[in-house]
Parts: structure tokens; C-alpha cells; sequence
């Protein structure tokens, strides 16, 4: 019988289920192995990256004692024998319509064994600077910024941002070179204002790249792109240079970051102090290892406000720093399709699974929220072509508390911690036609649970002329209390010219695949077709570009039955004064739905169609704004009416108020309730939010966001399928005496005040107020959220200090 992929809460375990596996599953892990130990003895010719066919500048090599302050001005005497790199181009996002900038722009270059220096000098009128001053790898990209791009013949490519005024951002670029924002790198950046326009000074040490250095010649690509908001010609400058650094000796790095918290749970009136440190090794530059020991969680940013009434989990992106950190490499949920992640470093300190015990009830006041991690440890590196990184995590034992029916005193169960481990093995050839293989295992051991191993193979191929991508993964679960599971995907992306995309996508999973324990899927038993063709035109009539997308899918379960499928167009415009506006409609056939009472019956749907509507102003001004409206008729009968809006106002670089406010109406929102029957909801209800974003520096910021959703239904009509149709049949309208009703509420609120005192210690401080509701107070929801925000299910108060000591 399939194990549905519900919700990983809803189902309790029984007891008589505690035991631990007592072996691995012997045949996956075999593939595993023969597929590294056949890549490893297979013969490939080594080649280095296309960069270095190019034209190439040999890097000026500065002593190792330089002393050059990164302040934004170009005033030690060593600039003015470093490396100039040019050859400017101002470039729309049509690659093809290069013209030379109107607008100067420098770069100087140098390096030792620490690092490497640059410096960008940019000529601007004063009168047209974009400033926005925001928190690290925040704020908006609408304003003016120079980019540094690092790209080593063998490693990773990073990317490093400096704002105008001083604001910084960085971090990778995944195999479909979409930014990876999650990771944080060690290195020093300044800006400065001159009477000409402004500068840029970057310090970026060799450590900081994951990336295999050392002795002999090293080819690095150098991409220096420029914005500048406020012009009319195309306002992206670039430069794309190949540089040669030679001998480079790095020391070995070893650095100690000790971090003392406070965190006050201020619904239980209880405090509690936490020390912890985290390690960092980098034997060489090929290597690198981190260990984070009794990692603390209370100054994490707080989730988005999202209210979820379906039988699927939703899935939330994992904001803390112990796991982002050289994440990239084990992250691949950019490269799958929407509902599989193979890893999701959220399960990690996730809600313990909680026993069922007859006769006792749960106290829900002493249940723990998450569970406490007590290290976790992490190695990366490459050898030539190969990459490989290994993860470890293990979480301490959880007190669950349970009141006795029949009296008496309260039961407690300690229920045990889980292991987890994560392997990752990947081969590159970053020849002229690129290929890469890999591997990812993941592992989780848990006593009361039962073990999980997961496993995904994936290759990827790209011509030379980067026009054809073929990606490729094959997804194994084998999961103690079920069968093992099988799933496979194979994706292909044309670019047949600039501004033309081909995306076709195939998703096959079986019946059992389950990567929920240390992944995610959102479902299993399906196979998936879909196309999508995204046209952009970037000199049309009176825009500076049309965006045009065509989408075409269809699921088919694995008797045949099509269960979900769409047919949508989309437009997206922007004016050349930057507001921009946005279309599209959708329609899907009827077909077999199973997913509203989940795999357990099905019925046939009506025909459905939908229409969008969005409107956004200029972001970069003081005041802008955004409204959206759309119409979706319902699977059975009515539809969806919403609209929204939002406000932003920046009275100047440092300070940005943002106000949001939506509401929804649904006269046909289908629930299964159980037991073969259905009810159609008519159901309201606002969300919206507010938030303070004040940059006191460009190291020190504060934060203030509130956020709010509240969801009302009222039964109107109850359906049931009838055994031996697959059509839904009304069973009458509800009525004062029989109707199904609900209300929903969820309130976050959340301050956050950081300061970066330098790049080796911070501070976080963190407040945050949680409250969800199932009422309607006074039938009104202002005082529904006011009664939430004076009596909150959870209020936490944590401080937090950290130090790196090390070099």
C-alpha cells in the first residue's frame, strides 16, 4: 500500500514502533559506490577552463606587507603601478547590442599571497546618484553598484557587490548561474565620493574563494560589471577580463568564532544563557572544514506568515547561518523542479516526531518547538576535476509531556535525537563543452522514526556555445516502514538566440519515493510534461522591454489518469521611466483531481480558466507603489476575486517604510473533510504587513516587520463521489443547525537590530511575537488582531554576541 507524502506532523507514532534498523540498504548504497569507483577509473583527458584560450593579463604582484587601507580612495602609492583593466562595454540584457559608455570607468588591480586589491573609479554626475543604504545582502538592486565577479579555472564563482554609499552584498552562482545570496563570505569593501562621481575599494583574500590555488599559474575570470540607474542608454557597464596570478602561498587558516547568547521565552517566564563556538580550518586552499558546537537559533529571521489549509507541507527556506554557510554545494533545489529539493537542511532541528500513548493526552504548553542541535560539522573541497563535501549534524534528546486521562501525575517521554549525515560527489570538465557528474547521499538515523537513505544521481552537459543545456537526476529513497522508491528527471534549455528560451521538462516518481527525510517532495506517483518559451524584446515601441511566457503542463498518475494540467500566457512590460506592468491568463481542461482529499478519492473537475493583473511604479523613488488584481473560477463551482496593494516610502538613503494589504473572496473553495465527504466554502480574509527598515550605517541596521493573514469559511453545499463514478454530487446546502465553519489567524512580529562592529565581531538582537488564533473575535478582524498581539502563543527576547578570533 503507498505511504501518502503528507504533512510530516500529521500522523502520530505508535510506540511498538521504536527500534533501530539494523542495516543499510545494502543495493543503493552499492550504486552509490560503483558509480563514484567507475568515475574515478574512468580516463578524462584533464582540460582547464575556456578561460584560458582567451587573451590573458598577468596580474601586478604586490610584497606581502603592503599596507593599503580599503577606505574607497585610490591614495596609496602602489595603485599607480597595479594592472589596469578596461575594455568597457555598456550592454543592455541583449548581449548582443553592445555600445561603447559614455560614462568613464577604471579598474586597477594587484595581488599577493593575502588576497587581491581593486579599485573602481566611476565618473557620475552627482545629481543622478541612486542611494539606498540597507543591511547586508539586502535592499533593492535598483540603485547604483559595482560588482566584482571571481570565476577560478577550478573552483567556484563568487560575486561581490558594493552600493553606493558603503551597503554590501555577495555570494555564488549555482550550475543555471542564479545568485546564491545565502552564502557570506570574509572581505572588505568601501565606497567614496570624488567630484567626478565615486569609487569602489575591494579586498577579497584568497580564503574567502572556494577555489583550488597554490603554486604554478592560475587563470582567473574577472567580470566588472557597473549599474547606473538614472541614464537613458543602456545603464550596465561590463568588463570581462582573464587574469594570471602566479605562486600564490597561501598560511594556513584556523579561526575560533565563541558566541554567548541570551534567550528570555517571555509566554513560559523562563531565561536561559547559551555558549557556543564555531571552528573554521582551511588547511589549504583546496580544503576547508567548519563545526559549529551547540549552534543557537533565537536571533534567526522569522518566518513569512503563510496559512496553509492542504494536506502539503509547505516548504520553508532554511535562513540560518550554521546551514546557508557553504550551502551551494549541497543546495540543488535551484536545478530541480518545483516540489523536489533532494536536500533541505531545514529537517535539522525540526519538531521531534511525538509518540501516541492510549490514554494520555499531549500537554500541548511543554512541547518543544524545535529541537536542539548539538554540532554540526562540514567539509568541502576538490582534487583536479573532483569536488566532494560531507555534512553532520546531531540533535539532542527532546522531553515530550503528556496528561494523564484518568488522572494522576504527568507522563514523561524523552524521545531521542537524530543523526544526519549528507555525501556529495561531483565531476567537472569545464572544457569547451561542459559536463559534470555527481552524486548526493543523505542519511538520517532515528530510533523512534526509523532510518532513511536517499540517494540522487544528476549529470548536466552544456556545447560550447552555452545555447543547450541537458540536465538529467535519478532519485532513490529507501525509508524503514516502506518500499523503496524511484523517480527520475530530465530537463532540456534552448537558447537559440539571445532573448529566446526552450525549457522543456520531464518528471517521472514512483508511487513509494519518499525524500522527505532529509529533503523534500511534494508529492509522489506522477509523471510530469511541461514546456515553457520566454521571449524579451528589448527595443520595442514605447517600453524599453516586453517579457512574453508560454507554459504548457500536464501530470498523469501511474494508471494513466490526468490529474492536473494548464495552458497560461504572460506579458510583462517595462516603460522607460521604469514602472512596469504585468498580464496573463491561464486555462486548464477538467481533469482527474486527487489532491484535494489526497490519493484517497478523486473526482473530475470543470474547465478553469484565470486572469492577472499587476501594476508597479519605479521602486528607486521616494514614494512607489504596486496593485494587483485577479479572477479564478473554482473546480466545481464559483471562483477566487482578490486584489492587493503595496506602498513604499524612502524619505531618504537610510530610512524605507513598506505598507502591504490584500484581500481574497472565495465562493467555491473545495475541503475534504473525511470520511467521502466534501464541503464547498464561501471564505474571506485580509493579509497584510508592515515594515521599518532604518540602515543606521552601512554595518548597522534595525528592522521592524509585522506581518498578519486571517482566513474565515462558511459552509455552503456539501458533496460526496458516489462509488463507482469519479463525478462530484451535491448532497444538499448547508444550514444554521448543520455547516462547517472556521477561522484562522496568525500574527508575527518581529525587530531586529544587527551591527557588524567589523568583519570579526557582530551583534544581533532579536524580539519576536507569535500568535495563531482558530476564533473571530467580535466578528470583526482589527480586534482579532489586537487580541493577538496583546495575548501572544509566543514571545522571545535573544541576544546575541560573537567574536573571530584567528587569522
Amino acid at each position: 500500500m503507498a505511504v501518502p507524502n503528507m504533512r510530516r506532523d500529521s500522523t502520530p507514532m505508535d510506540l511498538s514502533m521504536i527500534r533501530r534498523r539494523k542495516s543499510a540498504p545494502i543495493h543503493a548504497l552499492t550504486a552509490t559506490l560503483l558509480f563514484c569507483i567507475v568515475q574515478l577509473l574512468t580516463p578524462h583527458q584533464a582540460s582547464a577552463n575556456s578561460i584560458a584560450d582567451s587573451e590573458q593579463i598577468q596580474l601586478k604582484r604586490a610584497s606581502n606587507d603592503v599596507l593599503i587601507r580599503v577606505d574607497g580612495w585610490e591614495s596609496e602609492t602602489e595603485w599607480q603601478d597595479a594592472t589596469k583593466l578596461a575594455d568597457f562595454r555598456s550592454v543592455g540584457r541583449d548581449v548582443e547590442a553592445e555600445t561603447t559608455p559614455k560614462l568613464e570607468t577604471t579598474v586597477r588591480a594587484i595581488y599577493n599571497d593575502k588576497g587581491v586589491y581593486l579599485i573602481v573609479q566611476m565618473e557620475q554626475d552627482e545629481s543622478t546618484f541612486v542611494m539606498e543604504h540597507s543591511v547586508h545582502d539586502g535592499g533593492s538592486m535598483d540603485r547604483d553598484h559595482v560588482t566584482i565577479e571571481l570565476s577560478p579555472s577550478r573552483g567556484l564563482e563568487h560575486f561581490f557587490t558594493l552600493f553606493l554609499g558603503g551597503s554590501k552584498r555577495d555570494g555564488t552562482y549555482d550550475s543555471r548561474q542564479n545568485q546564491q545570496t545565502a552564502w557570506n563570505g570574509r572581505w572588505y569593501g568601501r565606497t567614496a565620493y570624488n567630484g567626478d562621481g565615486w569609487s569602489a575599494e575591494f579586498f577579497i583574500p584568497w580564503q574567502t574563494l572556494e577555489a583550488e590555488l597554490g603554486d604554478g599559474e592560475q587563470v582567473l575570470g574577472v567580470v566588472i560589471s557597473r549599474q547606473i540607474e538614472r541614464i537613458s542608454e543602456p545603464n550596465r557597464v561590463v568588463s570581462s577580463n582573464h587574469v594570471v596570478v602566479r605562486d600564490i602561498q597561501p598560511r594556513q587558516v584556523i579561526s575560533l568564532a565563541p558566541f554567548v547568547a541570551t534567550n528570555v521565552d517571555i509566554d513560559r517566564d523562563s531565561a536561559s544563557n547559551q555558549y557556543g563556538a564555531e571552528v573554521f580550518w582551511r588547511p589549504t586552499l583546496d580544503f576547508r572544514m567548519s563545526a559549529h558546537v551547540l549552534p543557537d537559533f533565537g536571533t534567526v529571521e522569522a518566518d513569512d506568515v503563510i496559512t496553509n489549509l492542504t494536506v502539503f507541507e509547505t516548504l520553508y527556506a532554511d535562513k540560518r547561518e550554521e546551514f546557508t554557510e557553504a550551502q551551494q554545494f549541497f543546495d540543488l533545489s535551484s536545478t530541480q523542479p518545483s516540489g523536489i529539493v533532494p536536500f533541505h537542511s531545514r529537517r535539522i532541528g525540526d519538531r521531534p516526531l511525538i509518540p501516541s500513548i492510549p490514554g494520555a493526552v499531549l500537554d500541548p504548553s511543554r512541547v518543544s518547538r524545535e529541537t536542539d542541535v548539538l554540532a554540526v560539522v562540514r567539509g568541502t573541497g576538490q582534487h583536479g576535476d573532483w569536488k566532494y563535501g560531507a555534512l553532520g549534524a546531531w540533535e539532542d534528546d527532546t522531553s515530550v509531556y503528556f496528561r494523564n486521562v484518568t488522572g494522576g501525575q504527568p507522563v514523561a517521554i524523552s524521545v531521542p535525537g537524530r543523526e544526519f549525515g549528507v555525501l556529495r560527489l561531483r565531476y567537472e570538465d569545464n572544457g569547451s563543452h561542459r559536463m559534470s557528474l555527481g552524486t548526493l547521499t543523505t542519511i538520517r538515523r532515528d530510533p523512534w522514526g526509523g532510518d532513511a537513505f536517499t540517494y540522487m544521481f544528476d549529470g548536466r552537459y552544456t556545447n560550447a556555445d552555452l545555447r543547450m543545456v541537458v540536465d538529467s537526476n535519478i532519485y532513490i529513497s529507501d525509508v524503514e516502514h516502506g518500499k523503496t522508491g524511484f523517480g527520475g528527471l530530465a530537463t532540456i534549455q534552448l537558447l537559440p538566440k539571445p532573448g529566446h528560451t526552450h525549457h522543456i521538462n520531464i518528471l517521472s516518481i514512483d508511487d513509494h519515493l519518499n525524500l522527505n527525510s532529509l529533503g523534500y517532495n511534494r508529492r509522489n506517483d506522477q509523471t510530469t510534461i511541461s514546456y515553457l518559451f520566454s521571449h524579451t524584446d528589448y527595443a520595442p515601441y514605447l517600453f524599453r522591454s516586453i517579457s512574453t511566457g508560454v507554459a504548457v503542463s500536464g501530470i498523469w498518475n501511474s494508471k494513466g489518469e490526468r490529474t492536473n494540467n494548464s495552458i497560461s500566457l504572460s506579458r510583462n512590460f517595462l516603460f522607460y521611466d521604469f514602472n512596469r506592468a504585468r498580464v496573463s491568463v491561464s486555462f486548464s481542461p477538467g481533469f482527474l483531481d486527487d489532491t484535494v482529499a489526497y490519493r484517497v478519492e478523486k473526482f473530475r473537475t470543470s474547465n478553469t480558466y484565470s486572469v492577472e493583473l499587476e501594476w508597479a511604479t519605479d521602486n528607486s523613488e521616494e514614494f512607489s507603489y504596486s496593485l494587483n488584481t485577479g479572477y479564478r473560477t473554482s473546480i466545481v463551482e464559483g471562483g477566487n476575486f482578490s486584489f492587493g496593494g503595496e506602498l513604499s516610502y524612502r524619505p531618504n538613503d537610510s530610512l524605507r517604510t513598506n505598507f502591504r494589504l490584500a484581500k481574497a473572496f472565495r465562493d467555491g473553495w473545495l475541503r475534504y473533510r473525511g470520511s467521502g465527504r466534501y464541503t464547498r466554502f464561501q471564505s474571506w480574509g485580509p493579509k497584510g504587513g508592515a515594515s521599518i527598515e532604518y540602515a543606521i550605517s552601512p554595518r548597522q541596521a534595525l528592522e521592524c516587520e509585522l506581518q498578519w493573514e486571517s482566513i474565515h469559511g462558511k459552509g455552503l453545499e456539501f458533496y460526496e463521489v458516489p462509488d463507482g463514478s469519479d463525478k462530484l454530487v451535491s448532497i444538499g446546502t448547508a444550514s444554521s443547525e448543520l455547516r462547517d465553519t472556521f477561522a484562522i489567524s496568525q500574527v508575527v512580529f518581529h525587530v531586529r537590530y544587527e551591527w557588524e562592529i567589523t568583519p570579526l565581531a557582530d551583534v544581533s538582537l532579536v524580539y519576536t511575537k507569535y500568535a495563531l488564533g482558530t476564533y473571530l473575535k467580535d466578528n470583526s478582524m482589527i480586534a482579532t488582531l489586537r487580541d493577538q498581539l496583546r495575548s501572544p502563543t509566543r514571545e522571545d527576547f535573544a541576544l546575541k554576541l560573537s567574536y573571530l578570533f584567528g587569522n
